[in-house]
Formats: C-alpha cells, structure tokens, sequence
C-alpha cells in the first residue's frame, strides 16, 4: 500500500506544476491586447495627422474605419460616421483580441503574421470598395 501512495502523490505534483505554467501561458496572452489598448491613444493622434494627407493616407493606418463610410455597404451617412468614430477606438484592440485568439493554437510569429495580414485585407477591401464606387 506504501507504494501505490507514493506513486500517487508522484502523479499529483507534475499536474500542479503544468497548471502553473499554463496560468502563465494565459496571463502573456493578453499582452497583445493590453498592447492594442495602449496603442489607441497615439494612434488616433497620428490619424489627425495622416488625415493632413488626404483619405489615402488615413487609410493605411485606419482601413476598417474609412471602409465604414464608404457608400457601397449602404450604410446611412450618420450610422456610417457613428460606426467609424467606434471603429476608431476598437480597430487595435480587435487587432490585440484577434492575436490572443491566435496565440492560443499558435506561436508569437503566426499571430503577429496573422494581425498583419487583417490590416492588409482591410486596405485591399477598402480599395476594392471604392473602385466598385467609381465604376
């Protein structure tokens, strides 16, 4: 009986200690949308700035927000402008909330790719709306 005891509390003490390394695991997930947060402020900033340039130049920091107002999605003009002035402040922190989601099947790289590769279908839709508008 001694022995299948100790065999026990054997089988025990691995488990504990991979429940406190997965714990960690789930805290440095959050980074990305901690970091997405953070970003918004001086990214809103720099929209001011980039909308100097024109819609273009907006358009390659905020994507989803200029898509918003396009006229192809039908949206009325003040739903439109509603839902970008929200999309303005959520467009990061859905890029950190995406990367978390990532994060939980894959490596820091394949979220980081993946976030990326968000920002671009963005532009190539936003471009692609508005060569549907023009035509």
């Amino acid at each position: 009986m001694p022995s299948s005891s100790a065999a026990a509390s054997r089988r025990k003490s691995p488990a504990r200690k991979s429940t406190k390394s997965s714990g960690g695991k789930r805290w440095s997930t959050w980074i990305p949308v901690l970091v997405g947060i953070a970003v918004t402020p001086f990214a809103v900033r720099a929209a001011s700035i980039f909308a100097l340039e024109g819609p273009r130049g907006l358009a390659m920091l905020y994507p989803w927000v200029l898509m918003l107002k396009e006229p192809a999605l039908g949206l009325s003009a003040e739903m439109g402008n509603s839902l970008s002035q929200l999309m303005m402040y959520l467009q990061f922190p859905l890029y950190g909330l995406f990367m978390k989601l990532t994060l939980h099947s894959r490596g820091w790289s394949s979220a980081i790719f993946s976030a990326v590769l968000l920002h671009v279908l963005g532009i190539v839709g936003l471009v692609t709306l508005a060569w549907l508008h023009t035509s």
